[in-house]
């Protein structure tokens, strides 16, 4: 394997790094009870769940939470925020 195959396979690499990235932080590939901060901080930022997407990311990272840490998960404000944004989607979107 010559250095110009290798740069082909290593920008390859690189390229579909950036796409599954990408796919992940706008919630088209959400991992189950796998929710990562760049994923749910937008979410958070606007207060809101706008649309099916942002609902799997944020039902997921209260299922990840509590799974975690049950004894806190009851206590937590920002489990309350999140709880509360998704019952006003439901409630909007039957």
């Amino acid at each position: 394997m010559n250095n110009r195959q290798r740069l082909i396979y290593v920008a390859i690499g690189l390229l579909l790094a950036v796409i599954l990235v990408g796919l992940m932080r706008f919630g088209y590939i959400v991992f189950d009870r796998q929710v990562f901060d760049f994923q749910i901080e937008p979410i958070i930022e606007s207060g809101k769940v706008t649309n099916l997407r942002e609902y799997t990311i944020v039902h997921e990272y209260i299922e990840m939470n509590f799974e975690n840490n049950p004894d806190k998960f009851s206590n937590n404000q920002l489990m309350k925020q999140l709880e509360a944004m998704l019952r006003t989607y439901e409630k909007n979107h039957p």
